[in-house]
């Protein structure tokens, strides 16, 4: 199967292409941005332009459509968009895992950052724990996948993510929401906009977001697995004449809601444990529960219930501000962005998920980042050219504990350890695309980009006890590299309602360290850069009169180096090490399909398919290749069906329900069935009016049939037992709104 898909993916695609091509109607109506019904204009080449018209992988939301799917964070939109993959790594308010058509990075240490960029209003939020954040206020939501470089400040392998915000406006504007659901969780949304004069223009945004949580400690009555969260932003916009364009804006968001509760499968068989000679259990017998952990404790509570030791609380606060200025010249426009996060976390973990205090884990880190872009761009008859420079520097210090069998107590094997991390880099950069008509229907695209990383890190163990404190090792390291990446490509378009395009590029991402828990100084050494060769054909296309639009691609990926994380056991605490895999190789599609049926509904269908396999990943602990790609599931699809329309003169009806599902996915490299999720498919509705186009009412409903599934599975052999972390369950609610 995986053959066929890898030879058929561009023939199939071409061919489609070619017969709809010949049977679409030809459009009427004008190419500029936004004549089209429901048209979304989106700057993913860093100018506006139709999504149609974007030689580009990318799927858009705008800000309706968000609300109308129900997503209120960054972590949700993997639900709707073919072939990414986004889990909260250990559970609400936790640092996110991104895999966009397979690539991504697993870690949860707190100081490396993935291969998939998440930008706030052009500014990269690059730290792992300031990337969950609250969508609010959002005009839309782009995810472009493929290489990114040459158009973009910071150089990505996977693709990346960009958070476009709402202007203020040239009136008074506003809104409030306020929702109520289940676990008693509280919502409550407020903005407003307008001038203050001629030329300056504010806007600000205000959330409170609180839930219990489902998951409950039987031992206290306790809930997690909820919310605590604040979210604020802030734009003023300064437009003194047509040239000049000038907007500061700042955000702020804070979670503190207790650390995430998960279920536990016991790895041990249970004869064994009590025999003091602890033995695996066959994989069977682990899924279906009958096994122990290292202290003999099997959970045998109801899903979504526990006994704990710990109700800890995380900490996730992130700020930042921005200032964009853009001059309008008569050949070109130039464009500074510049641009500081500071973001601080705390994340207390009850490793074993038990009553026992046998492992317990926290992670911390405190980052601060500054970037500067430069860029100009402009239109010189037949060609369009953008140039660009950046900088970013970046400092990051975490402080990690690892508390391991604390009721043991004064066993010789107990012990506390205190990591302590140190890091800090530079990144410098140049880069550039023209986009020439070489004929009338052809366009050829040539982008180059250069990379210059600089980091150093500094790494010390100490063992801790009352009055005590035993250094193992204080280890200084650096990593230093440059590198040239590109694109080439040709874009067709045979009519106004049609655009084909191909292209190969060359992504890059810096090397770095391992910020996790190392007990041997052997270990410490830097991971490699990484390099992606990819190989793209797409088309996008308008049918029946611009009721319907169909976007498809196909690709393949040569992955070089990769940067992988992997867990490995040593008959002690686990190992957890980033290393580079040699070779690894991924293909696959995507399909999008929106449709205007008529009477009122609308249809949406979206389908991703990906093979993954590393090709070579020898290493100490086994040989992995031929394994899949964590986080990279075969298939990955959703689906909606929505109606608006009056009910009355004054009253307005718009409803939707919408499907996604995913096939089996494994979150470990070593593909253990432990650590392997079951497809799942997840529905989600949703049924309101609005009244005098000002009053609205909702009822709101996710994961609708109750399904179970895991956001992430850990299997930790070594003390016996698998982190299973849910996600959400069947969740119902209304929402109450007002605009003015």
């Amino acid at each position: 199967m995986h053959c066929e898909l890898k030879g058929a993916v561009c023939a199939a695609l071409l061919a489609g292409s070619s017969m709809l091509i010949q049977g679409a109607p030809a459009r009427a109506q004008s190419e500029a941005a936004g004549a089209g019904d429901g048209e979304i204009i989106i700057t993913a080449q860093r100018r506006e332009e139709s999504l149609q018209k974007v030689p580009v992988a990318v799927t858009a939301f705008s800000g309706d459509r968000l609300n109308e799917l129900g997503l209120q964070d960054s972590v949700d939109l993997g639900d709707f968009t073919p072939n990414l993959q986004i889990n909260e790594i250990a559970g609400p308010g936790s640092q996110p895992a991104i895999f966009l058509r397979g690539i991504g990075l697993n870690d949860f240490s707190l100081n490396n950052s993935g291969p998939v960029a998440l930008y706030t209003d052009e500014v990269n939020l690059s730290a792992f724990g300031a990337q969950n954040f609250a969508m609010l206020d959002l005009n839309r939501v782009e995810v472009l996948r493929g290489p990114q470089g040459t158009l973009y400040g910071r150089n990505t392998t996977g693709g990346a993510v960009n958070f476009v915000s709402n202007l203020p406006g040239d009136s008074f504007e506003g809104h409030a929401i306020a929702s109520y659901g289940s676990y008693n969780a509280v919502r409550g949304e407020f903005v407003a906009s307008g001038p203050l004069s001629d030329t300056v223009g504010v806007r600000v945004a205000a959330l409170r977001n609180y839930a219990e949580g489902y998951f409950k400690n039987v031992l206290t009555g306790q809930r997690s697995n909820g919310a605590d969260a604040w979210a604020l932003r802030g734009t003023l916009r300064f437009q003194p004449n047509e040239r000049l364009d000038m907007i500061l804006r700042g955000r702020f968001d804070r979670s503190t809601n207790r650390f995430t509760w998960y279920d536990q499968l016991g790895m041990f068989d249970p004869a064994s444990v009590l025999a003091g000679t602890p033995a695996l259990c066959a994989d069977a017998q682990i899924l279906a529960g009958q096994c122990v952990d290292a202290f003999g404790y099997s959970d045998q509570d109801p899903k979504y219930r526990g006994r704990f030791s710990s109700n800890a609380r995380l900490k996730n606060e992130a700020y930042g501000t921005s200032l964009r200025m853009a001059l309008n010249l008569d050949a070109a426009q130039i464009i500074s962005v510049t641009g500081y996060n500071e973001s601080e976390n705390f994340f207390p973990e009850d490793t074993d998920v038990s009553p026992n205090r046998f492992v317990e884990v926290s992670l911390g880190a405190k980052s601060k980042t500054f970037s500067q872009e430069l860029r100009a761009s402009g239109e010189t008859g037949f060609m369009n050219w953008i140039v660009g420079a950046f900088y970013s520097w970046e400092r990051i210090t975490q402080d990690q504990t690892a508390d391991v069998l604390r009721d043991a107590r004064p066993s010789p094997d107990a012990f506390f350890s205190r990591h302590l991390n140190r890091q800090s880099g530079k990144t410098y950069a140049a880069f550039g695309q023209v986009e020439a008509k070489i004929a009338d229907p052809l366009t050829l695209v040539a982008g180059l980009r250069y990379t210059h990383d600089q980091k150093d890190f500094r790494t010390r163990l100490q063992f801790e006890e009352t009055g005590l404190i035993i250094p193992l090792f204080d280890t200084p390291l650096s990593f230093k590299d440059s590198n040239w990446s590109w694109k080439l490509g040709l874009n067709y378009e045979p009519s106004a309602d049609w655009l084909l395009y191909g292209n190969v590029s060359r992504g890059y991402k810096g090397g770095g360290f391992n910020g996790g828990f190392i007990f041997n100084p052997a270990q410490n050494v830097p991971f490699e850069t990484e390099e992606l060769t990819s190989y793209e054909v797409g088309a996008k296309g308008r049918l029946f009169d611009d009721r319907m639009t169909l976007n498809m691609a196909g690709f393949y990926y040569d992955y070089r180096d990769i940067q992988v994380f992997s867990q490995f056991d040593s008959n002690g605490f686990p190992v957890t090490l980033l290393v580079n895999a040699p070779k690894a190789e991924l293909y696959g599609a995507e399909l999008e399909l929106s449709a205007r049926l008529g009477g009122g509904f609308s249809f949406n269908t979206a389908v991703g398919l990906l093979h993954s396999e590393f090709k070579d990943f020898p290493s100490d602990f086994g040989d992995f290749s031929g394994n899949r790609l964590a986080r990279a599931p075969s298939m990955t699809a959703s689906g909606g069906i929505r109606y608006e329309g009056d009910i009355s003169p004054s009253a307005r009806l718009q409803a939707n329900i919408d499907v996604s599902h995913r096939s089996f996915v494994y979150y470990n490299t070593e593909n253990t069935a432990p650590g392997r999720e079951p497809a799942y498919t997840l529905v989600n509705g949703r049924i309101g009016v609005t009244f005098d186009e000002r009053y609205s009412v909702a009822l709101w409903g996710r994961n609708l049939f109750d399904t179970y599934y895991a956001v992430n599975r850990n299997p930790l052999s070594d003390f016996g037992f698998v982190q299973v972390i849910p996600g959400e369950p069947r969740s119902i609610g209304i929402e109450l709104g007002v605009t003015f």
